[in-house]
């Protein structure tokens, strides 16, 4: 990385920010790649819910994987890319990961739905696999087994999000909740959509916290301490999301009304923790 390279970086990350906690105890290096590409991967993955319509979002993500394959020519515009100072070789991965990973969101904006909670983690683990893989590698994880459990944690966090940030997810047109979930509950995407308040959907979140928590608290459970410890990238968000799935049962899953969020002290105990003890 460039000297300026904590700069760039730094003025895009939100102190107090969970990406912020996650990425606090790295070295700079590892640090400054690590941000650089998950900022990446979420310019990417909110296109859809932040679009007003389908064909903006197309046009976004069609924008996106141009300027992928321009960074492989070394013709970057965006600053984000622009930062980027890999090698050859390296760049030209990580743009191939980042187009497969557009590609995926692109079909994302035709909306899908999933019959059961498999179907939801198949889809994304399909959308993950290659960038967590990726990123996996930066903290000197190389086991295929260790990085299937890392993707199967990242896969509930992305979850966990969905639920969290339901605000926004929901104006995404493939929603990250199954068709069975949501018919025992009298639901169906467009009901979730034009809900007017989280009081509606109460017993549907309850029940999606309680399923999600479960998946967490097992994903993590099967880690070694070594592994969370060199993972803490992805364990300090899993930890984090776990306790904000805590709030927000306590407040009644009014996660419409209220942006849930830790305390920057509890978040940086937790990653204090997961640096030293695992």
């Amino acid at each position: 990385m460039s000297s300026s390279m904590p700069n760039k970086v730094g003025a895009q990350i939100k102190e107090g920010s969970d990406l912020y906690y996650a990425t606090l105890y790295l070295n700079k290096e590892i640090r400054n790649q690590a941000c650089l590409i998950e900022m990446l991967r979420r310019e990417v993955c909110h296109i859809p819910e932040s679009c007003s319509e389908p064909d903006i979002a197309r046009a976004k993500l069609a924008w996106w994987m141009e300027e992928f394959k321009r960074t492989k020519e070394c013709l970057s515009r965006h600053p984000l890319t622009k930062a980027l100072t890999l090698n050859e070789l390296s760049r030209a991965h990580l743009m191939d990961v980042l187009l497969a990973l557009t590609a995926g969101t692109f079909e994302d904006v035709t909306a899908k739905t999933f019959f059961d909670r498999a179907a939801v983690t198949k889809h994304l683990r399909h959308l993950n696999a290659d960038l967590v893989s990726l990123m996996a590698q930066l903290f000197e994880i190389y086991s295929s087994d260790e990085i299937d459990l890392i993707l199967n944690l990242a896969c509930a966090v992305e979850r966990s999000n969905a639920i969290l940030g339901l605000r926004d997810h929901r104006n995404s047109p493939t929603l990250y909740f199954c068709e069975s979930d949501m018919a025992a509950c009298g639901l169906t995407p467009q009901s979730i959509r034009s809900s007017r308040s989280s009081s509606e959907l109460e017993r549907f979140l309850e029940g999606q916290i309680t399923i999600v928590k479960s998946d967490l608290i097992s994903t993590l459970s099967q880690l070694s301490r070594n592994l969370r410890k060199r993972g803490k990238f992805f364990t300090t968000q899993a930890e984090i999301n776990l306790q904000v799935l805590d709030l927000a049962l306590k407040k009644n899953c009014h996660v419409l009304e209220n942006r849930m969020e830790l305390l920057p002290i509890r978040k940086l105990w937790l990653a204090w923790k997961l640096k030293n003890w695992g």
